[in-house]
């Protein structure tokens, strides 16, 4: 979820990509299927973002009203199925048992995720001082 938030590599997008990036992680690890969260991805990137600035272009307030009801049947839809979902929910064992330390160790504490790290943050930083008119 942080590494998701930070990607979207400035400061007001990062709160949200973190809850939806964490969302997406547990949504991988129930599923254990990549194609899911990049399709849950793509699908929350053109109703949040594209079909709005569309029909706010060219549609109507009735019809933007529609959407936005549309839009809460699908989040509230999908809250209750994540709800029952996660009942009994226990990630799998993999073949190779690492301690928790060693796996912190492997995914965070190597050159390449620090400097990932590092230049996210320093572009979150940047954007705060960056102003577009």
């Amino acid at each position: 979820g942080v590494l998701f938030g930070l990607v979207h590599g400035n400061f007001t997008q990062f709160f949200y990509a973190f809850g939806l990036g964490s969302l997406f992680a547990y949504i991988y690890l129930k599923s254990g299927n990549f194609f899911v969260v990049f399709a849950s991805h793509a699908i929350f990137n053109v109703l949040s973002g594209i079909l709005p600035a569309i029909m706010m272009e060219k549609g109507s307030d009735l019809a933007f009203a529609l959407y936005m009801l549309a839009y809460l049947a699908v989040v509230i839809t999908g809250v209750i199925l994540l709800i029952i979902g996660a009942q009994g929910f226990k990630p799998k064992k993999g073949e190779i048992s690492l301690s928790k330390k060693k796996m912190a160790e492997a995914v965070l504490v190597n050159p390449g995720m620090i400097t990932a790290v590092l230049l996210m943050l320093a572009l979150m930083i940047l954007s705060l001082f960056t102003f577009t008119v």
